[in-house]
Parts: structure tokens; sequence; C-alpha cells
């Protein structure tokens, strides 16, 4: 049974002048999904999320909200969705429940146990009297992402939320989507210019480059794509198959009587090997087969630009 669609694009276009910065885009994102949408600076990511918000309008064809279109419908559905593409600057010589109440006023909501809550999911509840403007970059995105969640949102659309993060921000604001994910059941739309980090985020990814939408592909596609795998050799291919099917619903590959690979849950590798040795199964070799997600990129949509898409 397929999920229920949140956003579908129909041939979505948007021109600037003489230029075009999307070219009939048709993209679907189903509920319970982190889609990661890739593309290079300019490749038209933050113009797309501004059209589904309904902060600018396409040039050409339709979009669906939940199953909705027309304006009105739209404009009902979008209450459904917090997004962090314009949002609400922050009130520096204020503390992180200060900006967040004011925030929920204008918006009309008067549960101020809301305030604690959005604070406790984007881990800002230890702030106390510290002002905004003392806050660290990452401090103040997760305060905007709780902005963005005092609404109670069930689609949620970030541009670029781990952008200009030191690798501690990054992991952080990686973890608070992934919960929003998996633990409060939102819908998330993120972009990003670097593939290799929202690998570690997204369960389906679209790449746009140059204003078209080049790809769609799930998570498991990705690492078939990319020649991503986990290689085991040991005593029984078949019986530690069985095993990791059981313990972690894995499809395993069996290339002979010792020899089995893995397309899937690579992050999972030491747990795999943990529930093998104690299965009683004699491992030989364990290893993660990892081509750069980057040059995926590049061979997708025939860049020359590698290093931009290279992490610093």
């Amino acid at each position: 049974m397929n999920n229920k669609v949140v956003l579908e694009t129909f041939q979505i276009s948007k021109q600037y002048g003489n230029t075009k910065a999307l070219h009939d885009v048709n993209l679907k994102i189903e509920e319970g999904q982190i889609y990661g949408l890739i593309g290079l600076n300019g490749s038209g990511k933050s113009t797309f999320m501004r059209i589904v918000c309904g902060l600018i309008s396409a040039t050409e064809g339709h979009i669906e909200l939940y199953g909705k279109s027309g304006n009105a419908d739209l404009q009902k559905q979008r209450s459904r969705l917090g997004q962090t593409i314009e949002t609400p600057a922050l009130y520096l010589e204020m503390t992180a429940y200060e900006n967040v109440m004011v925030q929920m006023t204008l918006a009309g909501i008067s549960d101020k146990k809301k305030v604690k809550e959005v604070l406790r999911r984007v881990g800002l509840t230890d702030t106390g009297n510290k002002k905004a403007k003392n806050f660290s970059l990452g401090m103040k995105q997760r305060l905007a992402l709780a902005i963005a969640l005092i609404t109670e949102p069930k689609f949620l659309i970030l541009d670029e939320p781990t952008n200009g993060l030191d690798p501690v921000g990054i992991i952080e604001t990686r973890d608070i989507i992934k919960t929003l994910a998996q633990e409060y059941g939102l819908t998330i739309l993120l972009s990003s210019h670097l593939l290799d980090e929202l690998s570690q985020i997204a369960t389906h990814y679209g790449i746009l480059h140059q204003g078209k939408l080049v790809t769609q592909l799930s998570g498991d596609e990705l690492l078939k794509a990319t020649n991503q795998y986990i290689h085991i050799i040991c005593d029984d291919a078949i019986a530690s198959a069985e095993i990791l099917n059981a313990a972690f619903s894995v499809k395993c590959e069996v290339h002979s009587n010792t020899e089995l690979r893995i397309n899937e849950k690579l992050d999972r590798i030491a747990d795999f090997n943990k529930v093998l040795v104690l299965s009683g199964q004699r491992i030989e070799h364990l290893s993660c087969n990892q081509n750069k997600l980057e040059d995926y990129f590049l061979k997708i949509t025939q860049s020359s630009k590698y290093e931009r898409f290279t992490k610093s």
C-alpha cells in the first residue's frame, strides 16, 4: 500500500526575465519521507521551495498539497506546512523562550506549553537567560526551526539547514531532523549542495541541475547506483543472510557459500558484525565499499565543477 502523497508538482517552471530558473519540474513526496533536494548553488532549489510555500508564484504548471490544488485549497493546506526559508528575524536581545513566545503570539497560539515543547525538540531547553545575540550559528538555526514548529506542521521545508555549521552543529541538526521524521511523523523536504551530507539524513532524493529535475530515487536506489555495499565473508553465507534478515529486515545477496553483500543500511555495519558473531558465525572479512557520492552527481549532471561538491 502506497503512502499518502504530501506534495506533487506538475511541470513547474519559473521565468525571471530572460532566465528560466525552473524547467517543467515534476516531483513527488510521500508521507514520512525525508526528501533531499540536491543541486549546485543557483540550480533552482530555493526557487522551487518558495513556490511550494506560496512565497512566489510559478510561471507555468501547478502543485498539489495533500491532493489539493487551486489557490483557496492550497492556502488551507499550507497551514500544515512549516519552513525555514524566510523565517522571522530573531530578536537578538531576547532569549530563546522569548523569541518563540513572540512568534507564537503573532501566530495566534495561546498555549504556552508549546514553547517549552518546541525548544525541547530542537535542543534549546537549557539556554535559560542567554540572549540570542550570544547564540552560535547552530543555535540560531535551531531557534529558527523551533519557530517553524510552533504551528505543529506535518510537512517541514528546510533550505540548506546545515549550511555554514561546524561539524558538531551539523551532527546536532542532522539528529534533530531524523527525530522529527521518525518520532513525530513529520514529512521533510530539505535542500543541500552536498549529496554526501544529504545521504546521512534523507530517505529519498531529487537531483536538480540548471533548473531541471534530472532524477528522483530512493536511498536504496542511490546505494545501488553508487555501488555502495557491505561485503561479508563468513563460514556460512546462507545462514548469515537468514540471521541478518531476521534481526534487521535487510535483503542480502548471497554470492557464494561464504560470501554475501548488503546494499542497504550501511550505517548498521557494526551491528551486523555483532549479531553474526553472537550467533556463532566466524567472520573472515567485513568491509563497506563506498564510492564518492559526488562522483555519481557529476555523472548524472555531467557537471565539470567538481570542486564545488567537495567538502571543506
